[in-house]
């Protein structure tokens, strides 16, 4: 598998001239197999309440990727671009190894399972009617441990304790002046422990032929602004955020773009930082972890 691993990384590099090795019949057969991968692991009932769904879910849309570029290359079959098919190679490859992997996964965490039943005292035959030979490598780790007898204890009758009646303490609740948070709450900034931050997704902020911003995304800065002007000791860290590969580094520009708005509105720059890393992190979506085209907002140092 590392092999394959290996293998792949370097075709989708580059390597001069090899790129016409790969033909539509090698990226079928890649594709056919990331598919028969995820067929026999979606019919492999006993593995099924094992499989993580994140990395199960990435293999589902790295295939459904490459389909889509077979079909686009089909509906125009006048133009033939071996990169295309070489990219519908890459991409089914990495379904067939996230596929791969998913498996790997769900089988360690069922034995580890299984092997909670047993030393919880479970019966190891019932145990292997369920799971098969899997158990076997477990058996050796079984020992009869025989637990000694509890020694009687003297029954003594408790002597009632004497209560004191607890003083009757009345808290006021602290009363909290929202126009404190107007500028915070505007923004839509959210508390994470000792700072405040938010995520804008490009979609939403920057314009769709490049990376200008839009109506909304000034406005939504114009909100991050005030708040750095309410709060003059804060500080703010922009991240740029990519959902595939970070071509040219542009998740660090796109960070860099809103920093140079907020220097547009006299921010300090010794109180902006900025930086992109790529793919390297996942956000908490609807549809579970993912790689989101975004950028987070992180401000410090509000003391409320």
């Amino acid at each position: 598998m590392r092999r394959i691993l290996i293998i792949s990384l370097i075709l989708f590099i580059g390597i001069p001239g090899y790129s016409i090795y790969i033909k539509k019949n090698e990226a079928a057969k890649m594709i056919n197999d990331a598919e028969k991968a995820v067929k026999d692991i979606n019919e492999n009932t006993e593995l099924n309440q094992y499989i993580p769904h994140d990395v199960y879910t990435e293999a589902l849309l790295y295939l459904m990727n490459s389909k889509s570029i077979l079909e686009r290359i089909d509906k125009n079959s006048a133009y033939t671009d071996y990169k295309e098919y070489l990219e519908a190679y890459y991409y089914g490859n990495i379904s067939l190894l996230k596929t791969e992997t998913a498996k790997i996964f769900a089988q360690a965490k069922q034995l580890r399972y299984k092997k909670l039943l047993i030393t919880k005292g479970c019966n190891l035959k019932d145990i292997e009617n369920y799971s098969g030979n899997l158990v076997d490598n477990l058996k050796t780790e079984i020992k009869d441990e025989k637990k000694p007898e509890p020694k009687p204890v003297d029954k003594k009758e408790p002597v009632p304790e004497k209560k004191v009646p607890d003083k009757e303490v009345i808290v006021k609740p602290k009363k909290i002046d929202l126009k404190e948070y107007n500028s915070i709450i505007s923004a839509n900034l959210i508390k994470k422990g000792p700072i405040y931050k938010i995520e804008l997704y490009d979609k939403n902020i920057f314009r769709k032929s490049n990376f200008k911003l839009n109506d909304y995304g000034v406005g939504a800065l114009n909100k991050i602004v005030k708040v750095l002007i309410e709060y003059p000791e804060c500080k703010i860290k922009i991240v740029g955020h990519s959902r595939d590969f970070d071509y040219k580094n542009y998740s660090k520009y796109k960070a860099k773009v809103v920093s140079g708005y907020l220097l547009k509105n006299k921010i300090d720059s010794q109180r902006i930082s900025y930086m992109g890393i790529g793919n390297k992190e996942v956000m908490d979506t609807h549809l579970g972890f993912r790689r989101v085209d975004r950028v987070e907002i992180i401000v410090s140092g509000i003391n409320q």
